[in-house]
């Protein structure tokens, strides 16, 4: 026995604890009352304390007897009152309803008289108190900002645009507009004048070209698209139509598209640019890791067509148009993300607890919490309630804030003679410092408070965006709205583009330059030769921009193809616009099993429910198949609703049955006073099982101990080796126990919860060394934090300690296949026996060899090591090792010597 766990007791609660739930460092608590609270653990040198996060008063209406938790997604499954009735909630999110009310809390002590709380008691208690404010600021650490995008030292201009721009992308644009030219043809019949009855299907080079060309079109603008091609002397711009012809540019803009129309969502508003959305995000995210300081701002893109979602801000330069929440790093004024407003179908995890405004910061904010960032916002997006959820989740925030929102303080004090104007910030960045800005017309110092001096600095990184874009930006005219959005994004990635381009290679080249200079190494790399047919001299010369860019040869058809047909396939691997099953969810319900699955954000039927011949008392999901405890009885339940019967849990069938996940193919399930193995087919694994001095309540598995609680006392065994490891005790009358995470479990009683936490890994190795356990040391080592290589280094030192522990047991067959594996040196291991090598050879850094062995034992021994010499010389031979094979062969032959030695004595 060693010492695997200690436990700390945590807190003692003033009602009735009925059901426990964990994940992480969060402990969630049902009571018998119909309360729920969330706490959250905080780990010192000394101790362990938890602190209440979140408190749902009269969360049901009667006790809430069972919990469970799926992380990923807040979910929160609640299996309330004598009837098993099902209710399911959010934690992050508060429903209209008193019986849902969420506040926080700055003490974990709670009481019965909180019950009986007023609103208005409550709102004094969370009143916000006037006073010097010294902010709690979260430290960002600046050590993975910056260009993650796989890109060299100098990347090229090009190189920047693709990596949002890719192959693949251009593929599937291409691929969906040949799909949308078929679909028109099988739907109307052209006009005998229309261009579309010259259309040719469209390839990725030609894409490019096509971008090109509308990239080039706003540095030379024109009154009509048509003047682009004009032979006009004085409007002439020759480029045009040396690169493409005019008509071709026309059709490809009108066949442009990014979604099937075969196959439309008819839920999605931005189905028409689903494709450009889902990946540009995606890239924008993956391709640069902001700084400390960030902002969210709208912009706005100018649509004065007919469109459901248009906007009218009158404070906007374009004032109508479609809506972007776009958010900035503000030192790079690189866009990180940006989410299109359509309205109530707005892409975006509700909060109702900070409104749409709110949902909308947290939303953009996802995967950058908790890192220590500072948000700058105005004060459409600000208030306390949202501030304090950026707080708990170690994000910085300042902004503008409107006196009227929820949780405001009352402000009355009136301006001072000679103020200007009132400005109202919100910040948990900031204190009440005033920094010395100019002077003023009388030579006094101007004094402007810090946090308004910062929210200046980095709020105007989504203006500066829009204002770099005004001179460059390709979005035209269109009656066709998703086409303008795609050019808009358009310019937004070279935006991008053009700051990865400035970091990685330190030039400080301005935006016009960068687009012309991308225009032109697009042209140079794609641009397809084509002869003029208004001249026939032309013809055979390479590219009309062969002065500013390379030959391009033409045998690269074959591979244009070629390539063209794998773009196919990838789309119809990667690009179908499927959401993969991410969740399953089995809920109990009285007698069946109803099953759902995750798509969307939405809970759908995975398959019709499975009726069942008795109330389940518990049960664990692995794979295809459902382990379920009757009363009395196992069994397990296919998703198809075959049963296959298990085995009683009892033989008098009066214990409740225990179940608990190990793996993702096998459960434990108990059977008195013994915990066996089964696996998702129903076969039981007969050489494993545990055995508890008592028949255990309840079982907690935490990879490689099993935790039971027994009547007075929670025993931790381990299944291979099989044994006792540890008895916890002085857990008074224990009832519930959960894993949070590896290493970390809750355990409680009706009032009060403790902390088991595992003892730290090195620890217990030297203990379990030292004990010659090698086994479960090898066991925790292979679930350690520590690093990959200081593993092999522990793990490869503990197994060849087991093969000399096996060779002292005599058990020398199984202590050679240990050294075999492990590739020891044959001399460290001839060194284990007496008499087979000179004294001066002898190390005293190697075990003593063994020299109480009996004569029958010394030939066993003596032949164990021939057969590892054996193997040893026929792995070497291979190799270019000859004079340790003849060394090897040599010392075979001494020992065969030795062996008749023994014999004939």
């Amino acid at each position: 026995m060693h010492e695997a766990y200690q436990v700390s007791s945590l807190l003692k609660l003033t009602y009735q604890v009925e059901s426990i739930a964990a994940y992480d460092d969060n402990l969630l608590v049902g009571t018998r009352q119909g309360h729920l609270c969330m706490y959250n653990l905080v780990r010192t040198d000394e101790k362990c304390e938890v602190q209440l996060m979140r408190y749902h008063k009269s969360f049901s209406k009667k006790a809430v007897q069972q919990l469970n938790v799926i992380p990923d997604h807040n979910l929160l499954i609640s299996l309330t009152g004598s009837e098993n009735e099902s209710e399911l909630s959010n934690l992050d999110e508060n429903e209209n309803n008193e019986n849902y009310e969420l506040y926080e809390s700055e003490s974990s002590d709670s009481s019965e008289e909180d019950e009986n709380n007023s609103a208005s008691e409550r709102d004094e208690q969370e009143s916000i108190e006037q006073g010097e404010f010294i902010p709690e600021i979260h430290t960002y650490s600046a050590n993975n900002a910056g260009c993650k995008a796989d890109l060299g030292d100098s990347p090229t201009v090009l190189e920047c645009f693709t990596v949002f721009f890719s192959n693949e992308f251009i593929d599937n644009i291409v691929s969906e507009t040949n799909n949308y030219y078929q679909y028109l043809s099988n739907k109307i019949r052209f006009f005998s004048s229309s261009r579309a009855r010259g259309w040719t299907p469209v390839d990725r080079q030609e894409m490019y070209i096509f971008l090109a060309l509308s990239l080039l079109m706003p540095l030379a603008k024109k009154q009509r698209i048509n003047d682009y091609w004009t032979t006009d002397s004085f409007l002439l711009t020759p480029a045009f139509g040396q690169i493409m012809p005019r008509d071709r540019y026309l059709l490809l803009l009108k066949m442009l598209h990014f979604g099937d129309n075969n196959n439309p969502n008819q839920n999605d508003k931005l189905f028409k640019i689903r494709l450009a959305i889902d990946h540009l995000r995606t890239c924008f995210k993956n391709s640069l890791e902001p700084f400390q300081n960030i902002c969210i701002d709208e912009s706005l893109m100018l649509f004065k067509g007919r469109l459901a979602f248009k906007q009218f801000i009158p404070s906007k330069r374009h004032r109508f148009g479609v809506k972007l929440f776009i958010l900035c790093d503000c030192e790079t004024s690189y866009i990180l993300d940006f989410i299109i407003y359509t309205g109530s179908s707005t892409e975006i995890t509700q909060f109702p607890e900070v409104g749409i405004s709110g949902s909308i910061v947290l939303t953009l904010l996802e995967k950058y919490l908790n890192n220590g960032h500072s948000l700058y916002v105005d004060n459409w997006y600000t208030s306390p309630s949202l501030f304090s959820i950026l707080h708990e989740k170690k994000t910085n925030a300042c902004g503008t804030v409107k006196i009227n929102r929820k949780h405001m303080p009352p402000l009355k004090e009136k301006l001072e003679r000679g103020e200007h104007r009132e400005v109202r910030m919100l910040s948990t960045i900031h204190t009440d410092e005033m920094i010395v800005c100019g002077k003023t017309l009388q030579g006094e110092d101007k004094r402007k408070p810090l946090c308004i001096l910062n929210y200046n600095e980095n709020m105007g990184a989504i203006d500066k965006t829009d204002m770099l874009l005004s001179s460059t930006e390709s979005v035209r005219k269109t009656i066709r709205w998703y086409k303008k959005v795609f050019f808009h994004l358009l310019d937004l990635s070279i935006l991008n583009a053009h700051v990865i381009y400035k970091m990685k290679t330190g030039e400080n080249i301005p935006l016009l330059q960068f687009q012309i200079k991308l225009i032109k190494e697009i042209v140079e790399k794609y641009q397809k030769f084509r002869p003029r047919a208004s001249s026939s001299k032309n013809i055979g010369q390479d590219a009309p921009m062969r002065l500013v860019a390379r030959h391009f040869p033409s045998h690269v058809e074959k591979n244009e193809k070629k390539n063209k047909l794998m773009a196919k396939r990838c789309k119809q691997t990667s690009m179908t616009g499927d959401i993969s099953v991410l969740v399953r969810m089995a809920v109990a319900v009285k007698r069946k099993i109803q099953l759902y699955y995750l798509k969307n954000n939405e809970f759908l039927t995975l398959i019709d429910d499975i009726n069942l011949t008795e109330i389940p008392r518990s049960m664990v999901w692995c794979q295809e198949a459902i382990c379920v405890g009757y009363r009395g009885e196992y069994a397990l339940l296919e998703l198809t609703g075959k049963q296959t019967d298990l085995f009683p849990t009892s033989s008098t069938r009066s214990n409740e049955p225990c179940i608990v996940r190990v793996s993702d193919t096998t459960f434990a399930l108990c059977r008195e006073t013994q915990t066996v193995l089964v696996n998702v087919k129903g076969e039981t694994e007969c050489n494993k099982a545990l055995r508890w001095s008592d028949v255990p309540v309840t079982l907690a598995w935490d990879e490689p101990y099993a935790l039971g609680i027994l009547t007075d006392c929670i025993e931790v065994l381990t299944l291979e080796p099989s044994g006792l490891v540890q008895t916890l005790p002085d857990l008074s009358k224990v009832r519930y126990i959960v894993p949070a995470q590896q290493g970390l479990l809750y355990a409680a009683s009706l009032s009060q919860i403790w902390a088991i936490q595992a003892v730290d890994v090195a620890k217990q190795r030297k203990v379990l060394v030292d004990a010659k356990q090698f086994q479960l040391a090898l066991k925790l080592t292979q679930i350690s934090n520590e690093s990959e290589d200081e593993k092999k280094e522990k793990i490869h030192h503990i197994q060849t300690l087991l093969a000399y522990d096996l060779f002292h047991k005599k058990q020398f067959h199984e202590s050679m296949n240990e050294f075999l594996k492990l590739g020891t040196d044959a001399y460290d291991v001839i060194r284990l026996f007496p008499d087979l090598l000179p004294q001066q050879q002898q190390g005293s850094d190697y075990p003593e060899p063994v020299r109480d062995l009996t004569e029958k034992e010394l030939e066993t021994s003596i032949l164990a090591l021939i057969n590892y010499l054996t193997e040893m010389r026929h792995r070497l031979q291979s190799s270019d090792t000859q004079v340790l094979v003849i060394s090897i062969h040599a010392t075979k032959s001494i020992i065969c010597d030795k062996i008749g030695f023994y014999r004939s004595h």
